[in-house]
């Protein structure tokens, strides 16, 4: 009896299966990578023609165009938290704000980001939440790093007067993507 349990309580944790035959954490973490792959090209771009100090202002309007994009395609929410913002719009809500604190604790696994993922219910609604970590790399160090050159610290104030998203070292938890979807948007 105990075994039927658990097998019904993983399959209640799987969820449903999405119009296009996959469950919500594949597409959650498909929408991850997109976010990823089309912001680091982006940034990339823009470091290489611009500099890093105007790398800032395409990041203020890239990532959020991508988000806002992704959501639209998608149907589900799709966004980038921290616990340590430099966007206020990106502050965390609860639920991100408790698997940021886990995920800090150690944001890779086996060489990869770790992802946090489940149903979650709030009041009478239920929805599928996934979050999969963004440590700090090497390139994340030039604006969100200890040592920040005086153009880039300052084209930051500028664009974020209310940063508090430096101080990281290579490795540490700089955030998280976050993918939310309703039950409404997975049956689409």
């Amino acid at each position: 009896m105990k075994r039927a349990m658990t097998l019904i309580g993983l399959m209640m944790l799987a969820g449903p299966v999405m119009a296009n035959g996959v469950g919500p954490e594949e597409q959650s973490r498909a929408l991850a990578d997109q976010f990823q792959g089309e912001l680091m090209k982006a940034l990339q771009g823009a470091i290489a023609e611009k500099g890093v100090a105007g790398a800032v202002g395409a990041c203020t309007v890239i990532a959020p165009e991508i988000a806002q994009r992704l959501s639209a395609q998608s149907g589900a929410v799709v966004r980038r938290t921290a616990l340590r913002t430099r966007n206020p719009a990106a502050k965390p809500d609860a639920h991100e704000t408790a698997a940021l604190e886990d995920l800090a604790t150690a944001p890779m696994a086996d060489g990869k980001p770790r992802e946090v993922y489940g149903w979650v219910k709030t009041g009478d609604a239920e929805t599928f939440r996934y979050m999969r970590a963004i440590p700090t790399g090497p390139v994340c160090v030039a604006c969100h790093g200890s040592a920040i050159a005086p153009d880039v610290a300052a084209a930051i104030a500028k664009a974020y007067p209310q940063d508090a998203a430096t101080g990281f070292a290579v490795g540490d938890l700089r955030g998280a993507f976050s993918i939310q979807w309703s039950r409404d948007a997975l049956s689409r």
